[in-house]
């Protein structure tokens, strides 16, 4: 199975119901045209139509894993997340951060330091969707639909993370990351009010 061809694939996740808690694999390679669901938890029956998030944050989710590959790390990680939306060209993540008064070079710097320290494995072909991802999907998802938006964007993942618990979630806060103060910059880079 081929998991680098670049924009062709969708992240499709399943829930071992021996190890409800443990990373899941990403066990499906789609064409965009098939617009599949991703299950981010088959025994509670949720799930995510990935062809509900944006184009961007689609793209956002490919380079987590890209760079979990890179990494040499066993499964996906907010971590990842973070460092794939402060590279994004023309995304609306690092407008966001600067507003804050955060260098996006400086968080992704951070989150780059933070993600040499995790373990790594080596000849690793699957790599897992980790549970604390699955969390920030579900929040996206959730916060998505709070806004009435139709579709889960970047600023949704970005508020999901800072929301929610764990190093990315900690490295985000540390630079001002708040809910609130997401929200307030999103309308200043936006122009709206």
């Amino acid at each position: 199975r081929e998991n680098t061809r670049r924009g062709s694939w969708f992240l499709a996740v399943s829930t071992p119901p021996d190890r409800p808690g443990a990373a899941r694999p990403l066990d499906t390679l789609l064409s965009a045209s098939q617009q599949s669901l991703v299950q981010t938890d088959r025994l509670r029956g949720d799930s995510m139509r990935f062809d509900r998030m944006t184009l961007k944050a689609q793209e956002a989710l490919e380079e987590s894993q890209e760079l979990a590959r890179t990494y040499a790390h066993p499964e996906i990680r907010p971590l990842h997340l973070v460092l794939a939306l402060t590279r994004q060209p023309e995304g609306i993540v690092a407008p966001i951060l600067e507003k804050l008064g955060a260098d996006p070079r400086a968080v992704a710097s951070a989150a780059e330091v933070r993600l040499n320290a995790l373990p790594k494995v080596e000849g690793q072909q699957d790599i897992g969707v980790s549970r604390a991802l699955q969390d920030v999907l579900e929040v996206a998802e959730k916060t998505a639909k709070e806004f009435q938006d139709e579709y889960v964007s970047t600023e949704h993942l970005l508020l999901a993370m800072v929301r929610g618990k764990g190093e990315a979630a900690d490295l985000l806060k540390k630079l001002g990351a708040t809910p609130d103060n997401i929200l307030h910059a999103l309308r200043e880079v936006r122009g709206s009010s």
